[in-house]
């Protein structure tokens, strides 16, 4: 199962969270209180579709508003929720292009709305795996994050920046980030409620979702790293215990695991080598996969609460699906471990087993308290 249609979908509700002010109206649509409910109501319909996420009743909705009043006041809210609608829907080409647009109108005016589409567009081009757009899009937000709502100036974008680095193998830049996101959290959520419990496992969510979508066996590695930082905002989402967000965080989590575990099945034999010799490769490949594998899951148990909230199903589920991959990666490796291996073969693996660490580009997980801050 692939992550993209839940990593973007959610982007959806940020929109929400956020002030934004647009354009004037146009005089007549000044003057004329009955149009402006008009178009108020339609907006609402689409904007409630897109909450429900009905991504293709939404983008239809929010394309004939665009065509039946293509200016005013109402024309850039209308092109952030197409924009999002049709990320949920996979369609982040477009989605892109639209956030594209809203920024060309904004500029030199609108500050805040060009910094949050900026931002939207940022996890478009990450799903499409455009590195450099993706970058280009978290810098521009940055430069305008004083326009930003605090929990995503604080918090989500210094997470995306993070994860944007690690990816880069700019590894001491991602762990700077990570801990401005770290403080951002806890700074930008003071008080306690319900609302605010809420409010806080969406930016968890929005701070540590992940998409597999471009994930590849080239790519598995920078993948695994990149989990490593971010699945401890998304445990820390699924531990709030909220309806929405917490199942959300823990399908993403999920997903990426079960993601990663198909990749290592489908790692290819190399066809340059003899039949022994590919299979002794890929076999090697596999268990130095299985060996990140666990040790991820144990890096996040690291962080784990002390104390589980009773009736927090999400959490039981989470950690009831990690304890089963645990157990398979291990079933794995024990049958894996039976297969004759030639000495240089077990010198390799020998390397790789012994804490399934990269030699210097492992990103290793945060060193403070694993029950510090963001609960």
């Amino acid at each position: 199962m692939k992550n993209l249609k839940v990593l973007l979908s959610l982007l959806v509700f940020l929109f929400f969270s956020g002030c934004v002010h647009f354009p004037r109206m146009s005089s007549a649509e000044n003057t004329d209180p009955a149009l402006k409910i008009q178009m108020q109501t339609r907006l609402d319909e689409a904007e409630k579709a897109l909450e429900q996420q009905n991504y293709s009743q939404a983008s239809e909705l929010f394309s004939q508003f665009e065509k039946e009043y293509p200016h005013g006041m109402f024309l850039n809210r209308s092109k952030m929720g197409h924009g999002q609608a049709l990320s949920g829907e996979g369609k982040n080409a477009e989605a892109a292009q639209i956030f594209h647009e809203v920024i060309d109108s904004s500029l030199g005016s609108q500050p805040e709305v060009v910094a949050l589409a900026s931002y939207y567009s940022s996890f478009c081009y990450e799903a499409l795996g455009d590195e450099a757009k993706t970058y280009a899009a978290l810098s521009d937000a940055k430069g305008l994050e004083a326009q930003l709502p605090p929990e995503v100036a604080k918090a989500q974008l210094p997470a995306r920046l993070a994860a944007y680095y690690n990816r880069a193998g700019d590894l001491d830049t991602a762990k700077k980030y990570f801990h401005i996101a770290e403080k951002g959290i806890s700074s930008a959520f003071r008080q306690d409620g319900n609302d605010v419990r809420s409010a806080k496992a969406k930016t968890l969510y929005l701070m540590g979702e992940l998409s597999s979508n471009q994930l590849s066996i080239e790519n598995m590695q920078s993948q695994m790293d990149t989990l490593a930082l971010m699945q401890i905002f998304l445990m820390r989402a699924v531990e709030i215990n909220d309806p929405q967000w917490s199942a959300l965080a823990l399908k993403n989590l999920q997903g990426n695991y079960k993601d990663l575990w198909n990749t290592i099945a489908n790692i290819p034999k190399n066809k340059a080598l003899d039949a022994f010799a590919a299979e002794q490769e890929q076999n090697e490949a596999r268990v130095h996969s299985w060996g990140e594998i666990l040790e991820l899951i144990q890096r996040l148990k690291v962080y784990r609460e002390a104390v589980t909230t009773p009736g927090n199903q999400f959490a039981h589920d989470l950690f009831a699906f990690l304890e089963q991959m645990e157990t398979q990666a291990q079933e794995q490796l024990a049958t894996a471990g039976t297969m004759p291996l030639t000495p240089e073969a077990q010198k390799r693996q020998s390397l790789h087993r012994e804490g399934t660490i990269r030699d210097g580009s492992r990103t290793e997980a945060p060193h403070e308290d694993p029950n510090m801050q963001g609960h």
